[in-house]
């Protein structure tokens, strides 16, 4: 340790993270923190616990549940390091605007030759709702904390187009045009004057599940808008809802302020949402 220098500064030089920001005396070793991240990235499942387990396990010590605390310390100072390191390089590169990622998320898609006259289509999207990453009401506090990220669409950003559609209501099964429109945040082709064959069918294709799951879940699951070779440009959770339109509109008003106008999107129930 050089005289005047913190000892986290002095363990860190060493290839070592600490587990305590103030008078550290546990630290894990870079390498197992990247090997943790890189096989992480590929396998989300795998948790802190069983890789810790399987460390314990390679040197041949006994388990205790404190191994998992100072590793998940270890872990969350060495992603909020990594973090700052790809922040400042982007700073320096110029690459911290509001939109550069999205913009050049994918090379192909943003790759333009000198002189290359500009296409009429430019690129191509999809964006659609997945109900897969759902987070039980009833599991417990959620983390407080807010992860600063440009791919995420808060949700005070997509409650801005909650009352740009009304949901609607068919109060007769007999007869079609029986509808009601509800003072309450609506789903795709709600707004429609005539409503679509190809939303009333989606509707009802839905799993019964999605009926309930605002009540079940808090988070039903995630909107993601991805460019034509599958790199993620935005996501919005779905809180306590199915598939409003305020989730595609969040994506297409992402899309505008990128300066995306001149790209096509497709979404399942385009015919309907092309109205909206």
């Amino acid at each position: 340790q050089a005289a005047g220098e913190h000892p986290v500064l002095s363990v860190i030089r060493a290839g070592m993270m600490p587990c305590s920001p103030v008078i550290p005396s546990v630290a894990i070793s870079m390498g197992i923190l990247e090997l943790y991240y890189r096989v992480r990235s590929h396998a989300p499942r795998l948790g802190i616990q069983p890789f810790v387990r399987g460390l314990c396990d390679k040197y041949m010590c006994h388990y205790r549940p404190y191994l998992r605390e100072q590793f998940a310390l270890a872990f969350d100072m060495y992603l909020a390091v990594q973090r700052e390191v790809q922040h400042r390089l982007d700073v320096a590169l110029g690459h911290d605007g509001p939109n550069w990622r999205a913009l050049n998320a994918c090379a192909p898609c943003s790759y333009k030759l000198e002189d290359e006259p500009p296409l009429e289509i430019d690129g191509q999207l999809a964006m659609d709702g997945g109900t897969a990453m759902k987070r039980s009401a009833a599991a417990g506090l959620a983390d407080g904390r807010v992860f600063d990220t440009d791919y995420r669409i808060a949700p005070q950003e997509v409650d801005l187009y909650a009352n740009e559609v009304k949901k609607r209501k068919q109060v007769s099964d007999i007869d079609p045009s029986s509808w009601v429109t509800l003072n309450e945040p609506g789903e795709p082709g709600d707004d429609a004057p005539k409503p679509s064959v190809c939303a009333h069918r989606w509707k009802n294709a839905k799993a019964e599940h999605h009926k309930t799951a605002p009540g079940m879940y808090d988070q039903t699951g995630v909107f993601v808008c991805v460019c034509r070779h599958g790199l993620v440009l935005w996501f919005a959770e779905m809180i306590r809802s199915g598939e409003l339109a305020k989730y595609p509109l969040s994506i297409i008003a992402r899309m505008i302020s990128a300066g995306m106008r001149c790209k096509e999107c497709g979404y399942d129930i385009g015919c309907a949402f092309q109205g909206t």
